[in-house]
C-alpha cells in the first residue's frame, strides 16, 4: 500500500532482480481497502483495493510463482489461511528458476 498501482510491477521486478533463483517472495498488504479519507490522512496509503488475482497478476508479470496466501487479523495478529473477514493477506511467492 506505499506505492502507486502503477509502480507495483516495477517494484516486483526490481524484487526479482536481486533475489536468486528459487529465491522467496513475502509480503503483506491491506485486503480490499476501500479509499478512505482516514486512509489518505495517514500520507502512505497509495494502493487500493487489492485481492488475491489483482496480486496473482502482478506475480505473474514479474517472475514469480505464488505459493501462498494467509491472512492476519488486525485485531489478535494471528495468522491463518483463511479469515473472515480479510483484512491483511500475506503472499508467499518464489521466483522462478530460468531454464
Amino acid at each position: 500500500e506505499h506505492v502507486k498501482e502503477h509502480e507495483v510491477i516495477t517494484l516486483f521486478k526490481n524484487f526479482s532482480k536481486a533475489l536468486k533463483e528459487n529465491g522467496i517472495l513475502i509480503f503483506s498488504t491491506p485486503y480490499l481497502q476501500k479509499k478512505s479519507k482516514e486512509a489518505i490522512e495517514l500520507g502512505f496509503h497509495q494502493t487500493f483495493d487489492i485481492d488475491e488475482q489483482k496480486i496473482a497478476s502482478w506475480l505473474s508479470q514479474t517472475n514469480f510463482n505464488l505459493e501462498s496466501y494467509f491472512y492476519q487479523n488486525y485485531k489478535t495478529h494471528e495468522i491463518t489461511p483463511t479469515a473472515d473477514p480479510k483484512v491483511i493477506v500475506i503472499c508467499i511467492a518464489r521466483k522462478r528458476t530460468i531454464t
